[in-house]
């Protein structure tokens, strides 16, 4: 289970379309898909009621969105406090401190 897959799961919740999930995210609406089948698979649990024209979260789905928010939340917060160049939706990161390998930040 990776960043996309949270962000996709995350989207797809809050968006009740793949679609709306796809342009909010600036992703396909097939990478999207693949996504969320990737991450139901992993957990072995279906985390959405698929309809024609929206998803709603089963209640798995449902029990596992704060946790995936929460995962997110601490990842932005990381960015800010690091200053980061890079947004969390892509996924990437750049060393935190005044240059790579100096050990972590300590708390003040």
């Amino acid at each position: 289970m990776g960043l996309i897959h949270l962000l996709a799961f995350v989207a797809v919740a809050h968006y009740e379309s793949v679609s709306g999930a796809a342009e909010a995210l600036g992703y396909s609406t097939s990478a999207v898909s693949r996504q969320i089948g990737a991450l139901e698979q992993v957990l072995g649990v279906t985390l959405f009621d698929r309809g024609s024209s929206s998803m709603r979260l089963t209640s798995r789905g449902g029990a596992l969105l704060p946790a995936a928010e929460q995962v997110l939340d601490a990842l932005r917060s990381m960015s800010l406090h690091c200053g980061a160049a890079t947004t969390v939706r892509t996924g990437s990161a750049r060393p935190c401190g005044k240059s790579a390998g100096q050990g972590p930040i300590r708390k003040q």
